[in-house]
């Protein structure tokens, strides 16, 4: 029979069949671990949309405007990255950063606010 091991020392177990770590601390390293890579990932993927919105923020302060997606990708725009997709009747597809919307036509991007 196979011996059963920590998954977080790796030390041989004893006792229940379905126990899987050997003690609270290893039960605690092992979870911390798993949850704090899982929080490194969201915190990556807020601060490229963090980024986004403050380039779009400084393209456009007040009211609505045209920007070629070439400025944006200067400015290190990332399109990869965003919060949700809208798409009206007419076919327009609307992809947003948070708040300000972004129409992807071609090479102009259109920027609005609410």
């Amino acid at each position: 029979m196979q011996t059963r091991r920590c998954l977080q020392c790796q030390t041989e177990l004893k006792g229940r069949i379905d126990k899987k770590f050997c003690s609270d601390q290893c039960r605690f390293l092992f979870n911390n671990q798993k949850k704090r890579s899982a929080e490194i990932t969201i915190s990556n993927v807020n601060q490229v949309l963090r980024r986004n919105r403050t380039i779009l923020k400084s393209f456009n302060p007040v009211g609505k405007t045209t920007i070629r997606k070439a400025l944006l990708s200067a400015q290190q725009f990332n399109f990869k990255f965003y919060t949700h997709i809208y798409r009206t009747k007419t076919g327009m597809v609307y992809y947003f950063c948070r708040m300000p919307r972004i129409m992807n036509t071609a090479m102009l991007l259109l920027l609005m606010r609410k």
